[in-house]
């Protein structure tokens, strides 16, 4: 499985130009990175979209300088925080007609929640090479939908 890369949106501070949102397609076990080299990373947020009424309780996320979703032992490059391992987010569940269940994944009859991820501390989260990877562990769905937003 290939790791992917995630665009990284940048927001204008007090801008009246939107910063349109570039979601990436995640599938469960394979990673997807960001590159926030050259930017502060400790300003990245990540909205994160799963099927919100699937018989699993909901999605879990991890987010680290890890580009597996089992051990989190195969650190890549890291920074000096590394040893503190892998952050797990669990994604909720809702169920229909809740506020948090109102948008439908293309092409399908699937509800979907979006959660915000982060900020982030970066010698944690980011390695060497500036990625910061964010895994989907199996969980909900087994497609979800990620997007990285860097605030200003």
């Amino acid at each position: 499985m290939a790791e992917t890369e995630t665009t990284l949106t940048t927001c204008k501070y007090n801008s009246s130009t939107p910063a349109d949102i570039a979601w990436n397609t995640i599938a469960t076990a394979v990673p997807t990175y960001i590159d926030v080299k050259g930017r502060d990373g400790s300003k990245v947020i990540f909205l994160v979209a799963s099927g919100s009424t699937v018989p699993n309780a909901g999605s879990t996320w991890y987010i680290g300088t890890s580009d597996t979703a089992t051990t989190g032992t195969s650190f890549i490059a890291s920074y000096s925080a590394r040893k503190l391992g892998r952050l797990k987010i669990k994604q909720p569940k809702y169920v229909k007609a809740k506020a948090q269940s109102k948008f439908r994944s293309s092409g399908t009859t699937k509800l979907y929640v979006v959660s915000a991820l982060g900020p982030f501390e970066t010698a944690r989260f980011k390695d060497t090479d500036g990625f910061i990877y964010l895994t989907k562990a199996k969980l909900g769905t087994t497609v979800a939908y990620v997007a990285a937003i860097l605030l200003p």
